[in-house]
């Protein structure tokens, strides 16, 4: 039996070099069209090298551990303000490579749908910082007032738009057909099911202040599944990059 294998130019995963049909997507080859495809295939992936992906893994790593660390320290403003201000920057920077990974595929709506993410998570950290770093000064007159307003704004302001984005966006994900690499509907449903429920009760946990220190640490762990699954979707194609690689070094 031979064991040399090839990329499938439908779905680029690694398939026998005698197959007829690829088992992963089902497609027939045809060794006209699947030369010119595996080139094209070749090439798309080839250009998703660019975006460095063990920096970018990197960075969700740090936003990740951030998170958990601001909800350890929910409680002492003095340190959390200042760990906020890094997990938001990273936030930030992790949704721009994400980007910059869709702009491979054809997903318009969902680089702009991103876009808006993007506002939307400066304008949260912002808004957090905000509350947190003014509750760690003692000697303004009326602040208590000031934080309460600002409280009811965040909670007015937040939450619905939230979710709203995300199920645009996990509807928009969930809709790419040509995903070469693989888990973009996986994270798009993620979104569309998992994070609006998640963002619902960390929203009810803010007005009412119910929740234990564990249990907030558990919806932290929730609410970044779908950083996780971006994580294995760079490995993915990190390792088709370096299959592809190996491929034409060979030849």
């Amino acid at each position: 039996m031979n064991t040399e294998t090839k990329i499938c130019p439908y779905c680029a995963e690694e398939i026998n070099i005698e197959a007829i049909k690829c088992k992963h997507c089902k497609e027939f080859l045809n060794s006209s069209i699947e030369q010119e495809n595996s080139s094209i295939q070749k090439k798309n992936i080839l250009i998703i090298k660019d975006q460095n992906f063990p920096r970018s893994i990197f960075i969700i790593i740090a936003a990740i551990v951030l998170s958990f660390v601001s909800t350890y320290f929910d409680k002492d403003n003095e340190i959390s303000w200042k760990i906020l201000l890094f997990s938001f920057i990273a936030q930030v920077i992790l949704w721009l490579n994400f980007q910059k990974y869709l702009e491979n595929f054809k997903a318009k709506k969902a680089v702009r749908l991103i876009s808006w993410i993007i506002v939307f998570t400066i304008f949260n950290g912002l808004f957090e910082i905000l509350i947190k770093a003014l509750s760690t000064i003692n000697n303004i007159d009326g602040l208590d007032d000031i934080l309460g307003v600002l409280g009811l704004l965040f909670c007015i302001l937040i939450p619905l738009p939230s979710i709203i984005l995300y199920l645009a966006t996990g509807i928009s994900l969930s809709k790419i057909k040509n995903d070469s690499v693989g888990l973009l509907r996986v994270l798009g449903f993620v979104m569309i099911f998992l994070i609006p429920i998640i963002l619902a009760f960390q929203f009810y946990f803010l007005v009412d202040d119910i929740a234990t220190e564990e249990l907030k640490m558990f919806l932290s762990i929730i609410s970044n599944f779908d950083l996780f699954i971006i994580i294995i979707i760079y490995i993915k194609a990190q390792k088709k990059i370096g299959f592809i690689q190996y491929q034409e070094y060979l030849k």
